[in-house]
């Protein structure tokens, strides 16, 4: 850590023209925001895609029920790609590596944070809508004139499905976060507690 501070010293001293800020956001990185971007960025052209397709087929789906559930979908996956677009916007702002150091990393681990909670959002969103939607597009494509979830006991089944398969993704897209970027965000707090201290 001293070594970093001292660095971070030298660049202080410096132009402008070689400020970290600018080293930054100027080079093409490798790092985590870069690793989240491009991550977020291939979510967003596939949610985005998703709801076009959607929009498009909408007037050639048939019957109404099926009709119902593609707006849904679309609806879903809209929320998802706002979402989504946000996420981008938020890791595309860059940090400002102007200020003193703790002030950066602090600025740069909330970004993360940030943006993985966006991550689990779009997860929620996405998760119950489209297992419930493929579930009944799937009954449909077999049946067309079957009677869909005609008694309580079927609808009972649905929904604790539903239930179980999005508290079980919501926490395996949170145990995934966690394993992909854990441990820069540990390494994150252990270098912002030993700048105060």
């Amino acid at each position: 850590m001293d070594e970093l501070k001292e660095v971070w010293k030298n660049w202080e001293f410096k132009e402008e023209s070689t400020s970290p800020a600018k080293t930054i956001n100027e080079q093409d990185s490798n790092g985590l925001i870069e690793k989240l971007r491009r991550k977020v960025q291939w979510k967003f052209y596939y949610a985005v895609a998703f709801t076009a397709v959607f929009t498009i087929s909408l007037p050639f789906i048939f019957p109404l029920a099926s009709q119902i559930l593609f707006t849904i979908l679309n609806v879903a996956y809209l929320i998802g790609s706002i979402l989504l677009f946000q996420e981008l916007k938020i890791l595309k702002a860059g940090v400002d590596m102007s200020q003193n150091m703790l002030t950066g990393l602090i600025t740069y681990k909330n970004r993360i944070r940030r943006v993985l909670h966006y991550e689990e959002l779009v997860g929620l969103c996405l998760y119950p809508v489209s297992g419930s939607a493929g579930f009944f597009l799937g009954m449909q494509a077999v049946d067309r004139e079957a009677e869909i979830m005609n008694s309580s006991r079927d609808w009972a089944w649905f929904i604790a499905t539903m239930v179980v398969l999005t508290l079980a993704g919501h926490w395996l897209a949170r145990w995934m976060n966690r394993k992909a970027f854990g441990k820069y965000l540990d390494q994150l707090d252990r270098n912002i507690k030993e700048l105060m201290n």
